[in-house]
């Protein structure tokens, strides 16, 4: 039981203190992010969409702030994996504007 709860503390942290670093492209960053939720599921942990949604979007540079305010404003509610998806692209579409230049 100390050992499981150890476990479900450790992903937690690692989580929460969860942040994009230099040299990390956006794919690996939110396949770690992903990773980590599997954990804690394999583990019952249970995390609400909208939870996983802001550490998500929390975990990011502020070179992503326009973005998230262009994603979050003004909605409902919100949706991880439609997050994901308009992150990957839109880190996509600066891979390519760099690349072109």
């Amino acid at each position: 039981m100390s050992k499981l709860l150890t476990n479900k503390l450790y992903l937690k942290k690692k989580l929460y203190g969860l942040k994009i670093h230099k040299g990390l492209n956006l794919q690996q960053h939110v396949n770690a992010f992903n990773q980590i939720i599997n954990d804690l599921v394999r583990l019952e942990v249970m995390i609400e969409d909208e939870g996983k949604t802001c550490i998500m979007l929390c975990s990011l540079p502020s070179s992503y702030e326009h973005l998230v305010t262009t994603l979050t404003y003004e909605k409902d509610s919100i949706d991880l994996e439609a997050i994901q998806i308009a992150l990957m692209s839109h880190s996509q579409q600066r891979q390519n504007v760099m690349g072109s230049s």
